[in-house]
């Protein structure tokens, strides 16, 4: 059996002999799991809530006024942006997921854990959305239903639960990043060139 060979799983042996990071990373991704799922649930029940009920009624008044639960169907992003690319847009969503649920797979921090949990969540709970209503997959209209001070004209469009968990994910991904969590992460762990035998 060749030097090099017997290195390289020497390092495999003490990659799977890290109990630390192994615990950390288990931690983290029950986190980012519990938080993604808790978005998509709240954000169906929500929405179909405003559909059963809403359609064709007037606003609901909360908080005297300062939010109305109103009913709207949006075929753009967050916040009604970009209308006209409703298959782009649940194209870029899919890749979104996909792509932050595999990364989570390293995440070490709980804070990252649910910052990604939210922006999973909530890109999620968008995409349902797009896959399942009219006018037919990847261009169905999301339900929009929280508007601010005006169930008519609001100083801002009008959103979602779903919404929120994107933009405070981003923000709070944002935040980290400028706190220099450097630690987010468990680093790839490459086993060296030499097979690491040398530093035997």
């Amino acid at each position: 059996m060749s030097r090099q060979w017997v290195g390289r799983r020497r390092w495999l042996l003490r990659s799977w002999q890290d109990p630390v990071g192994r615990c950390l990373t288990r931690n983290a991704r029950t986190i980012f799991a519990v938080v993604a799922l808790l978005v998509i649930v709240v954000d169906v029940i929500s929405k179909v809530w405003v559909v059963s009920q809403l359609i064709g009624r007037a606003p609901v008044k909360l908080f005297g006024g300062l939010i109305y639960v109103t009913h709207l169907r949006n075929t753009g992003a967050a916040f009604n942006i970009g209308d006209r690319f409703t298959i782009g847009l649940s194209l870029m969503a899919i890749i979104v997921v996909i792509s932050v649920s595999v990364l989570s797979r390293r995440v070490i921090s709980s804070a990252w854990a649910i910052a990604l949990g939210l922006l999973v969540g909530g890109a999620a709970g968008n995409l349902i959305d797009r896959l399942l209503r009219a006018p037919g997959p990847l261009r169905g209209a999301v339900v929009d239903f929280i508007s601010v001070a005006d169930p008519v004209s609001p100083p801002w469009p009008v959103f979602n639960l779903a919404d929120s968990a994107l933009v405070v994910g981003v923000v709070l991904l944002l935040s980290l990043e400028l706190l220099g969590r450097t630690s987010a992460f468990q680093p790839r762990r490459v086993p060296p060139a030499d097979g690491g035998h040398n530093a035997e």
